[in-house]
Order: C-alpha cells, then sequence, then structure tokens
C-alpha cells in the first residue's frame, strides 16, 4: 500500500478506462519504463504549473470499471516516478549544456569585446607609431 496523500497536497485528478491509456501505446518497453502518453503528460505538467510550489503533488488516477489489482497500482506508481524522474534528470542535463554554451559564448564575445591595448600606424615615411 502506498503512503497516504497529504492533506495539503495539490491533487491532479486523471479518469481513464485503462491503465494502458496513461501509456504512449508506440513505446514497447516493459510497463513500468514506458513514456506516459503526450496527452496524459501535457494534463499532468500543465496542472503542475499552475499549483502552489510549497505544496506537494499527488496524483489520482481514477480508473473506470474494475477495481484495479494491487500489483497494477504499485507498476503505475514506479513508471510515473520513473518518468519524471528521468525527465528532470533529462532537463538538468539540457540546463548545464545550455549553462555551459552560454559560459563559452560569453568568453568568446569578452575576448571579442577586449579593449585594443595598443594599435600600429605606419606612415608614408615608414615609421611606425604606437598608440
Amino acid at each position: 500500500m502506498s503512503a497516504p496523500i497529504p492533506a495539503d497536497a495539490v491533487r491532479i485528478e486523471v479518469r481513464v478506462n485503462e491503465l494502458k491509456q496513461l501509456f504512449n501505446a508506440m513505446d514497447a518497453a516493459p510497463f513500468r519504463d514506458r513514456d506516459l502518453d503526450p496527452n496524459a503528460e501535457a494534463f499532468i505538467l500543465e496542472w503542475s504549473r499552475d499549483a502552489d510550489r510549497r505544496r506537494p503533488l499527488a496524483l489520482v488516477v481514477h480508473l473506470g470499471g474494475e477495481t484495479p489489482r494491487e500489483e497494477d497500482r504499485v507498476a503505475l506508481e514506479e513508471a510515473v516516478h520513473e518518468f519524471f524522474a528521468h525527465r528532470a534528470v533529462s532537463a538538468r542535463h539540457r540546463l548545464t549544456r545550455l549553462f555551459r554554451l552560454g559560459r563559452l559564448r560569453r568568453e568568446q564575445f569578452k575576448r571579442k569585446a577586449e579593449p585594443i591595448r595598443a594599435v600600429r600606424v605606419a606612415n608614408s615615411h615608414g615609421r611606425r607609431h604606437v598608440y
């Protein structure tokens, strides 16, 4: 049995007829490693963005029809946690790459924008002047 939902949690409620509706039908991976259906993911993310960030989130899945088996409930919980954990790691990696790219570009810009320290000019008599 999973932990009870905290009283102050923002509840994101999803209604489906079958658990497989939550997952991408094109993904051939085992149930636990499958990607969420893009529509389900968008729905969950949209609700989570509107939620108070100081409050925990709780995903509540309502199944039409039969009562889910305990192993299905556990598999769903693990699959959703795994999906969003992988998504968070990917986002952190992308952000790190962007920061690294930004630092490189900033360094390149700084080198290009460095003030010119000395200018050598040769006049028509071949004399060089340093300014």
